[in-house]
Protein backbone atom coordinates (compact mmCIF):
# COMPACT_ATOMS: atom_id res chain seq x y z
CA UNK A 1 0.00 0.00 0.00
CA UNK A 2 1.25 3.47 -0.87
CA UNK A 3 2.16 5.61 2.13
CA UNK A 4 1.62 8.99 0.48
CA UNK A 5 -1.66 9.48 2.35
CA UNK A 6 -1.01 12.06 5.06
CA UNK A 7 -2.74 10.29 7.97
CA UNK A 8 -5.48 12.92 8.25
CA UNK A 9 -8.94 12.70 6.78
CA UNK A 10 -12.51 11.63 7.48
CA UNK A 11 -13.40 10.36 10.92
CA UNK A 12 -17.04 10.00 9.90
CA UNK A 13 -19.62 10.73 7.24
CA UNK A 14 -23.39 11.12 7.63
CA UNK A 15 -26.33 12.22 5.51
CA UNK A 16 -29.59 13.96 6.30
CA UNK A 17 -32.46 13.63 3.83
CA UNK A 18 -35.96 15.09 4.39
CA UNK A 19 -38.79 12.73 5.28
CA UNK A 20 -41.09 13.71 2.41
CA UNK A 21 -40.76 11.54 -0.71
CA UNK A 22 -41.86 13.16 -3.97
CA UNK A 23 -42.75 10.60 -6.63
CA UNK A 24 -43.37 11.08 -10.34
CA UNK A 25 -47.09 11.40 -9.62
CA UNK A 26 -46.38 14.98 -8.49
CA UNK A 27 -46.11 16.08 -12.14
CA UNK A 28 -49.60 16.08 -13.61
CA UNK A 29 -51.13 15.89 -17.06
CA UNK A 30 -50.76 19.62 -17.72
CA UNK A 31 -47.01 19.34 -17.15
CA UNK A 32 -46.80 16.40 -19.55
CA UNK A 33 -48.68 18.28 -22.25
CA UNK A 34 -46.42 21.32 -21.96
CA UNK A 35 -43.21 19.29 -21.81
CA UNK A 36 -42.20 19.67 -25.46
CA UNK A 37 -42.83 23.42 -25.60
CA UNK A 38 -40.79 24.10 -22.47
CA UNK A 39 -37.93 21.67 -22.86
CA UNK A 40 -35.97 23.99 -25.18
CA UNK A 41 -35.43 26.54 -22.40
CA UNK A 42 -34.68 23.98 -19.70
CA UNK A 43 -31.30 24.18 -17.99
CA UNK A 44 -30.84 20.39 -18.02
CA UNK A 45 -32.21 19.66 -21.50
CA UNK A 46 -29.39 21.01 -23.66
CA UNK A 47 -27.46 17.74 -23.74
CA UNK A 48 -30.57 15.76 -24.70
CA UNK A 49 -31.19 18.11 -27.62
CA UNK A 50 -27.55 18.01 -28.72
CA UNK A 51 -27.69 14.22 -28.84
CA UNK A 52 -30.93 14.26 -30.83
CA UNK A 53 -29.38 16.76 -33.26
CA UNK A 54 -26.36 14.49 -33.71
CA UNK A 55 -23.81 17.11 -32.65
CA UNK A 56 -20.30 15.75 -33.02
CA UNK A 57 -18.94 17.49 -29.91
CA UNK A 58 -20.99 15.37 -27.47
CA UNK A 59 -18.85 12.86 -25.57
CA UNK A 60 -19.75 9.30 -26.63
CA UNK A 61 -20.28 8.23 -23.01
CA UNK A 62 -22.73 11.11 -22.56
CA UNK A 63 -24.54 10.27 -25.79
CA UNK A 64 -24.96 6.63 -24.78
CA UNK A 65 -26.23 7.60 -21.34
CA UNK A 66 -28.80 10.14 -22.46
CA UNK A 67 -30.07 7.86 -25.22
CA UNK A 68 -30.96 5.19 -22.66
CA UNK A 69 -33.61 7.46 -21.12
CA UNK A 70 -34.50 9.44 -24.23
CA UNK A 71 -38.17 8.39 -24.14
CA UNK A 72 -38.65 8.77 -20.37
CA UNK A 73 -40.04 12.18 -19.36
CA UNK A 74 -38.62 11.57 -15.87
CA UNK A 75 -35.15 10.61 -17.13
CA UNK A 76 -34.86 7.57 -14.90
CA UNK A 77 -35.92 9.36 -11.71
CA UNK A 78 -38.52 7.70 -9.49
CA UNK A 79 -38.26 9.44 -6.11
CA UNK A 80 -36.64 12.45 -4.48
CA UNK A 81 -36.50 13.67 -0.88
CA UNK A 82 -37.88 17.20 -0.64
CA UNK A 83 -37.93 19.68 2.23
CA UNK A 84 -41.13 20.93 3.83
CA UNK A 85 -42.08 24.46 2.86
CA UNK A 86 -41.16 25.66 6.37
CA UNK A 87 -37.95 23.62 6.62
CA UNK A 88 -34.62 25.44 6.30
CA UNK A 89 -31.19 24.46 5.04
CA UNK A 90 -29.72 25.11 8.48
CA UNK A 91 -31.94 22.36 9.90
CA UNK A 92 -30.71 19.83 7.36
CA UNK A 93 -27.11 20.86 7.96
CA UNK A 94 -27.47 20.58 11.72
CA UNK A 95 -29.07 17.15 11.36
CA UNK A 96 -26.24 15.84 9.18
CA UNK A 97 -23.53 17.39 11.36
CA UNK A 98 -25.03 16.00 14.58
CA UNK A 99 -24.91 12.49 13.11
CA UNK A 100 -21.36 12.95 11.84
CA UNK A 101 -20.15 14.14 15.23
CA UNK A 102 -21.87 11.24 16.99
CA UNK A 103 -20.34 8.71 14.57
CA UNK A 104 -16.87 10.20 14.98
CA UNK A 105 -16.84 9.82 18.75
CA UNK A 106 -15.34 13.32 19.09
CA UNK A 107 -16.82 15.50 21.81
CA UNK A 108 -18.20 18.85 20.65
CA UNK A 109 -15.77 20.65 22.99
CA UNK A 110 -12.98 19.16 20.87
CA UNK A 111 -14.29 20.50 17.57
CA UNK A 112 -12.01 23.35 16.47
CA UNK A 113 -13.60 24.39 13.16
CA UNK A 114 -16.82 24.26 11.18
CA UNK A 115 -16.79 24.67 7.39
CA UNK A 116 -20.19 24.95 5.75
CA UNK A 117 -21.75 25.66 2.39
CA UNK A 118 -25.46 26.02 1.60
CA UNK A 119 -26.67 26.06 -1.99
CA UNK A 120 -29.79 27.82 -0.71
CA UNK A 121 -28.87 29.42 2.65
CA UNK A 122 -31.54 30.61 5.05
CA UNK A 123 -30.73 34.20 4.04
CA UNK A 124 -28.99 35.64 0.98
CA UNK A 125 -26.44 36.96 3.47
CA UNK A 126 -25.10 35.88 5.90
CA UNK A 127 -24.39 32.28 4.99
CA UNK A 128 -25.33 29.57 7.49
CA UNK A 129 -21.96 28.76 9.07
CA UNK A 130 -22.35 30.76 12.30
CA UNK A 131 -26.00 29.75 12.67
CA UNK A 132 -25.27 26.03 12.33
CA UNK A 133 -22.24 26.43 14.62
CA UNK A 134 -24.66 27.84 17.21
CA UNK A 135 -27.34 25.18 16.61
CA UNK A 136 -24.73 22.48 17.14
CA UNK A 137 -23.71 24.02 20.46
CA UNK A 138 -20.05 24.42 19.53
CA UNK A 139 -17.71 26.64 21.55
CA UNK A 140 -17.57 30.33 20.66
CA UNK A 141 -13.85 29.86 20.08
CA UNK A 142 -14.56 27.28 17.36
CA UNK A 143 -13.70 28.70 13.95
CA UNK A 144 -16.65 28.90 11.55
CA UNK A 145 -16.68 29.85 7.87
CA UNK A 146 -18.28 29.18 4.51
CA UNK A 147 -16.10 27.54 1.88
CA UNK A 148 -17.71 27.59 -1.55
CA UNK A 149 -16.83 25.94 -4.86
CA UNK A 150 -20.32 25.18 -6.09
CA UNK A 151 -21.21 21.50 -6.37
CA UNK A 152 -17.53 20.57 -5.98
CA UNK A 153 -17.28 22.11 -2.49
CA UNK A 154 -16.97 18.91 -0.44
CA UNK A 155 -13.57 18.17 -2.00
CA UNK A 156 -11.74 21.43 -1.18
CA UNK A 157 -13.33 21.13 2.26
CA UNK A 158 -11.61 17.75 2.74
CA UNK A 159 -8.32 19.24 1.53
CA UNK A 160 -8.55 22.31 3.75
CA UNK A 161 -9.66 20.54 6.92
CA UNK A 162 -7.13 17.70 6.47
CA UNK A 163 -4.23 20.07 5.91
CA UNK A 164 -5.28 22.26 8.84
CA UNK A 165 -5.30 19.18 11.06
CA UNK A 166 -1.90 18.12 9.72
CA UNK A 167 -0.26 21.43 10.67
CA UNK A 168 -2.01 21.47 14.05
CA UNK A 169 -4.16 24.54 13.44
CA UNK A 170 -7.49 22.70 13.81
CA UNK A 171 -7.30 19.23 15.36
CA UNK A 172 -10.90 18.36 14.48
CA UNK A 173 -13.18 20.03 11.94
CA UNK A 174 -16.76 19.51 10.85
CA UNK A 175 -17.42 19.96 7.12
CA UNK A 176 -20.99 20.17 5.87
CA UNK A 177 -22.79 20.93 2.59
CA UNK A 178 -26.47 21.12 1.76
CA UNK A 179 -28.56 21.25 -1.38
CA UNK A 180 -32.07 22.68 -1.11
CA UNK A 181 -32.88 23.41 -4.74
CA UNK A 182 -36.52 22.42 -4.31
CA UNK A 183 -36.96 25.97 -3.00
CA UNK A 184 -35.58 27.48 -6.22
CA UNK A 185 -37.06 25.23 -8.89
CA UNK A 186 -39.73 26.04 -11.44
CA UNK A 187 -41.79 22.86 -11.37
CA UNK A 188 -43.30 23.66 -14.74
CA UNK A 189 -40.01 22.86 -16.46
CA UNK A 190 -38.87 19.35 -17.46
CA UNK A 191 -35.63 19.54 -15.45
CA UNK A 192 -37.58 19.87 -12.21
CA UNK A 193 -37.84 16.08 -12.09
CA UNK A 194 -34.14 15.98 -11.19
CA UNK A 195 -34.36 17.95 -7.98
CA UNK A 196 -33.87 16.47 -4.52
CA UNK A 197 -32.70 17.90 -1.19
CA UNK A 198 -30.04 16.61 1.21
CA UNK A 199 -27.19 17.56 3.52
CA UNK A 200 -23.98 15.59 4.14
CA UNK A 201 -21.40 16.18 6.87
CA UNK A 202 -18.10 14.71 8.03
CA UNK A 203 -15.71 15.14 10.92
CA UNK A 204 -12.08 15.49 9.83
CA UNK A 205 -9.05 14.73 11.97
CA UNK A 206 -6.18 12.30 12.50
CA UNK A 207 -6.72 8.82 10.99
CA UNK A 208 -4.66 5.64 10.72
CA UNK A 209 -1.16 6.10 9.27
CA UNK A 210 -1.05 5.53 5.51
CA UNK A 211 -4.72 6.44 5.16
CA UNK A 212 -6.74 9.57 4.52
CA UNK A 213 -6.18 12.51 2.21
CA UNK A 214 -3.57 12.16 -0.55
CA UNK A 215 -3.96 15.06 -2.95
CA UNK A 216 -6.26 17.42 -4.79
CA UNK A 217 -6.39 19.43 -8.00
CA UNK A 218 -8.85 22.14 -8.92
CA UNK A 219 -9.58 23.90 -12.21
CA UNK A 220 -11.46 27.19 -12.53
CA UNK A 221 -13.26 28.18 -15.74
CA UNK A 222 -14.70 31.67 -15.40
CA UNK A 223 -15.47 31.66 -19.12
CA UNK A 224 -18.31 29.24 -18.27
CA UNK A 225 -19.50 31.34 -15.33
CA UNK A 226 -23.07 31.88 -16.53
CA UNK A 227 -23.72 28.35 -17.73
CA UNK A 228 -25.86 27.75 -14.63
CA UNK A 229 -27.03 30.74 -12.62
CA UNK A 230 -29.71 31.66 -10.12
CA UNK A 231 -31.85 34.42 -11.64
CA UNK A 232 -35.12 36.24 -10.90
CA UNK A 233 -38.02 34.64 -12.73
CA UNK A 234 -38.34 36.05 -16.25
CA UNK A 235 -35.87 38.89 -15.64
CA UNK A 236 -32.35 37.64 -16.34
CA UNK A 237 -30.94 41.18 -16.63
CA UNK A 238 -32.16 42.35 -13.21
CA UNK A 239 -29.54 41.93 -10.42
CA UNK A 240 -30.66 39.89 -7.44
CA UNK A 241 -30.20 42.88 -5.11
CA UNK A 242 -32.88 44.88 -6.94
CA UNK A 243 -35.71 42.95 -5.34
CA UNK A 244 -38.04 45.93 -5.69
CA UNK A 245 -37.80 45.55 -9.48
CA UNK A 246 -37.96 41.83 -10.15
CA UNK A 247 -40.49 40.89 -7.44
CA UNK A 248 -40.32 37.23 -8.35
CA UNK A 249 -38.83 33.94 -7.27
CA UNK A 250 -35.28 32.89 -8.05
CA UNK A 251 -34.74 29.86 -10.24
CA UNK A 252 -31.70 27.98 -11.51
CA UNK A 253 -31.42 28.56 -15.24
CA UNK A 254 -28.90 28.86 -18.07
CA UNK A 255 -27.97 32.38 -19.12
CA UNK A 256 -25.18 31.24 -21.46
CA UNK A 257 -26.31 28.25 -23.51
CA UNK A 258 -22.92 27.71 -25.09
CA UNK A 259 -21.37 27.36 -21.63
CA UNK A 260 -24.19 25.07 -20.48
CA UNK A 261 -23.62 22.89 -23.54
CA UNK A 262 -19.90 22.55 -22.83
CA UNK A 263 -20.52 21.71 -19.16
CA UNK A 264 -22.97 18.95 -20.11
CA UNK A 265 -21.94 17.58 -23.49
CA UNK A 266 -18.24 17.55 -22.56
CA UNK A 267 -18.74 16.51 -18.94
CA UNK A 268 -17.11 13.11 -19.43
CA UNK A 269 -14.00 14.58 -21.06
CA UNK A 270 -13.74 17.30 -18.42
CA UNK A 271 -13.93 14.66 -15.68
CA UNK A 272 -11.36 12.44 -17.38
CA UNK A 273 -8.88 15.30 -17.73
CA UNK A 274 -9.14 16.34 -14.07
CA UNK A 275 -9.03 12.79 -12.69
CA UNK A 276 -6.03 11.78 -14.77
CA UNK A 277 -4.27 14.96 -13.72
CA UNK A 278 -4.54 14.18 -10.01
CA UNK A 279 -3.54 10.54 -10.63
CA UNK A 280 -0.48 11.57 -12.64
CA UNK A 281 0.47 14.15 -10.05
CA UNK A 282 0.72 11.48 -7.36
CA UNK A 283 2.18 8.68 -9.43
CA UNK A 284 -0.91 6.50 -9.82
CA UNK A 285 -2.52 4.86 -12.82
CA UNK A 286 -6.24 4.49 -13.30
CA UNK A 287 -5.77 0.73 -12.71
CA UNK A 288 -4.72 1.53 -9.13
CA UNK A 289 -8.12 3.06 -8.32
CA UNK A 290 -10.44 0.79 -6.35
CA UNK A 291 -13.49 3.05 -6.40
CA UNK A 292 -14.69 6.34 -7.86
CA UNK A 293 -17.32 8.61 -6.32
CA UNK A 294 -19.09 11.17 -8.47
CA UNK A 295 -22.12 13.44 -8.35
CA UNK A 296 -25.27 12.09 -9.97
CA UNK A 297 -26.93 15.06 -11.61
CA UNK A 298 -28.75 12.76 -14.03
CA UNK A 299 -29.48 9.06 -14.32
CA UNK A 300 -26.61 8.58 -16.77
CA UNK A 301 -24.07 10.94 -15.23
CA UNK A 302 -22.13 8.73 -12.81
CA UNK A 303 -21.71 5.81 -15.17
CA UNK A 304 -20.76 8.00 -18.15
CA UNK A 305 -18.04 9.79 -16.20
CA UNK A 306 -16.67 6.62 -14.62
CA UNK A 307 -16.40 4.99 -18.05
CA UNK A 308 -14.65 8.05 -19.48
CA UNK A 309 -12.04 7.94 -16.71
CA UNK A 310 -11.39 4.26 -17.51
CA UNK A 311 -13.34 2.74 -14.62
CA UNK A 312 -16.09 0.97 -16.50
CA UNK A 313 -16.29 -1.95 -14.05
CA UNK A 314 -19.71 -1.45 -12.36
CA UNK A 315 -18.24 -2.70 -9.07
CA UNK A 316 -16.19 0.51 -8.91
CA UNK A 317 -19.02 3.08 -8.76
CA UNK A 318 -22.46 3.53 -7.21
CA UNK A 319 -25.21 2.58 -9.68
CA UNK A 320 -27.96 5.06 -10.41
CA UNK A 321 -30.51 2.73 -8.77
CA UNK A 322 -28.90 3.31 -5.35
CA UNK A 323 -28.51 7.06 -5.72
CA UNK A 324 -30.24 9.12 -8.40
CA UNK A 325 -33.32 6.88 -8.68
CA UNK A 326 -34.02 7.33 -4.95
CA UNK A 327 -32.75 10.84 -4.20
CA UNK A 328 -32.60 12.78 -7.47
CA UNK A 329 -29.87 15.37 -7.90
CA UNK A 330 -28.97 17.00 -4.58
CA UNK A 331 -26.54 19.52 -6.15
CA UNK A 332 -23.61 20.19 -3.76
CA UNK A 333 -24.70 17.28 -1.54
CA UNK A 334 -24.72 14.84 -4.47
CA UNK A 335 -21.01 13.95 -4.45
CA UNK A 336 -20.69 13.36 -0.67
CA UNK A 337 -24.04 11.53 -0.75
CA UNK A 338 -22.44 9.21 -3.30
CA UNK A 339 -19.50 8.67 -0.92
CA UNK A 340 -21.86 8.00 1.98
CA UNK A 341 -23.93 5.50 -0.03
CA UNK A 342 -20.77 3.72 -1.23
CA UNK A 343 -19.61 3.33 2.37
CA UNK A 344 -23.02 2.38 3.82
CA UNK A 345 -23.59 -0.30 1.15
CA UNK A 346 -20.16 -1.88 1.68
CA UNK A 347 -18.86 -0.99 -1.76
CA UNK A 348 -16.15 1.25 -0.32
CA UNK A 349 -13.74 -0.70 1.90
CA UNK A 350 -10.96 0.29 4.25
CA UNK A 351 -7.69 0.59 2.34
CA UNK A 352 -9.35 1.32 -1.00
CA UNK A 353 -7.82 4.00 -3.19
CA UNK A 354 -10.75 6.35 -3.73
CA UNK A 355 -10.94 8.87 -6.55
CA UNK A 356 -13.53 11.64 -6.12
CA UNK A 357 -14.60 14.18 -8.72
CA UNK A 358 -17.00 17.10 -8.59
CA UNK A 359 -17.91 20.00 -10.85
CA UNK A 360 -19.65 23.17 -9.74
CA UNK A 361 -21.32 26.17 -11.30
CA UNK A 362 -18.94 28.99 -11.77
CA UNK A 363 -17.34 26.80 -13.33
CA UNK A 364 -15.14 24.68 -11.05
CA UNK A 365 -13.70 21.16 -11.39
CA UNK A 366 -12.14 19.31 -8.47
CA UNK A 367 -10.55 15.88 -8.19
CA UNK A 368 -9.27 14.31 -4.98
CA UNK A 369 -7.33 11.14 -4.18
CA UNK A 370 -8.03 9.50 -0.85
CA UNK A 371 -7.04 6.25 0.91
CA UNK A 372 -10.27 5.10 2.57
CA UNK A 373 -9.93 4.66 6.32
CA UNK A 374 -13.41 4.08 7.75
CA UNK A 375 -14.48 0.66 9.00
CA UNK A 376 -17.79 -0.72 7.71
CA UNK A 377 -20.81 0.98 9.29
CA UNK A 378 -22.50 -0.67 12.23
CA UNK A 379 -25.55 -2.62 11.14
Amino acid sequence: MSTDAIGFGLLSIAKYVPEHIRTNEFWGEDWRQRYTSRVQADVTAGVDKAVRDGRADVDPEVARGTTRWAHDLFRGAHERRVMREDELSSEMETGAAEQAIARSGIAKDNIDAYYGYSTVPDEIEPQNHCLVHHMLGLREETFAATLASGCATYLPMIMTASRMAQVGEHKHSVICVSGAMSKCTDYGYPGSVNVGDAAVASVVGKVDPGHGYIGHIQRSRGDLHRGIVMLPEGKPDVPWWQADIHKGRFYATNDDRKATHIMGARSATLCKEACHEVLDLHGYNVEDVDFICLPQSASWFGQALAEAVGLGDPRKWVPYEDHYKKFGHCVVASLPLNVCIAWETGRLKKGDLLLMYGAGAGFTQAATLYRWNLDPPAR
